[in-house]
């Protein structure tokens, strides 16, 4: 099975904030922890997103 990714790009806009919230929110750990795969790649896992935003619904 073919691992899916999200990119912070891809996040930013799927959550319609900018590039700069996505990274405040991993620094504030609001979002799950990226994975870094070199100096200038970065990729969130999309399952564990998906969890995450599951998480929050049953949560609130």
């Amino acid at each position: 099975m073919h691992q899916k990714y999200f990119l912070k790009k891809e996040l930013a806009k799927r959550y319609k904030v900018s590039v700069s919230t996505i990274e405040r929110w991993v620094y504030l750990k609001n979002l799950p922890p990226p994975i870094r795969i070199g100096p200038n790649r970065i990729l969130w896992d999309m399952q564990e997103i998906l969890d995450w935003e599951q998480s929050r619904k049953e949560n609130r």
